[in-house]
């Protein structure tokens, strides 16, 4: 039973090593060539999904606070039965 415990955590430990080192060297040959592939995919979902439309907005606009209700005017009324 403690074979095979050994062989799981031994397996565990070099896919950990492998991915570590991998990731190592793609970053070590390739540079940020992921990075600029995700730039370009995420403009060209924004392009998809906007189309032609020439409209950028770069902030959301502040909002105004809100009046407070001070009263009506006073309208005189008639009761009727």
């Amino acid at each position: 039973m403690g074979a095979i415990i050994k062989y799981i955590l031994i397996f565990l430990i070099v896919t950990y090593l492998i991915r570590r080192v991998g990731a190592f060297f793609t970053t070590l040959f390739f540079g940020d060539q992921k990075e600029r592939y995700r730039q370009d995919y995420r403009a060209n979902e924004y392009n998809k999904s906007h189309g032609d439309q020439k409209i950028k907005i770069f902030r959301k606009p502040q909002q105004k606070e809100e009046k407070h209700f001070k009263g009506g005017e006073y309208v005189d009324y008639e009761e009727i039965k």
